[in-house]
């Protein structure tokens, strides 16, 4: 195939600004073509052809503690990125599925901890452990919830 004259410019962005570049399309003989690979996007670890992996994190953790428009915000006042919406929440999925396998092990790791620091304790009150519907709760004698 040889390349033809067309291109598709892609942008992606880091913390440090947009990264810009041309995607050829290859022609073949028959007149077809084929998109043609970005190799560097691979190397940066682009994910959802959007960010950087630290754009990326990013992203996740602004995601995480605000609400769409507020992390948008965030990411157009302090990174100069202006995404769309669809944009926020292909990137924002990306990340969720890229850390779903390691999240019950680390979960889980935590609770120990959190159960490892409630025995050492000494006191009157015996620590008990209750996981209900929305989640875990720690209830304390003589308290009211």
């Amino acid at each position: 195939p040889l390349p033809s004259t067309e291109s598709a410019r892609r942008n992606s962005f880091c913390r440090c600004g947009p990264l810009r570049a041309g995607r050829g399309v290859c022609a073949r003989p028959d007149g077809s073509s084929l998109p043609a690979l970005c190799p560097w996007e691979r190397s940066l670890g682009i994910t959802a052809g959007a960010a950087t992996p630290a754009l990326a994190d990013l992203v996740a953790r602004l995601s995480a503690d605000f609400t769409q428009r507020q992390a948008l915000e965030t990411l157009r006042q302090q990174q100069h990125v202006v995404w769309g919406a669809g944009t926020l929440r292909s990137v924002t999925q990306a990340m969720a599925e890229g850390i779903a396998p390691f999240q019950h092990a680390v979960r889980v790791q935590m609770l120990l901890g959190w159960l490892t620091q409630a025995a050492g304790n000494s006191g009157p009150v015996r620590i008990t452990l209750a996981v209900g519907r929305d989640g875990l709760m720690l209830p304390i004698r003589g308290k009211t919830t």
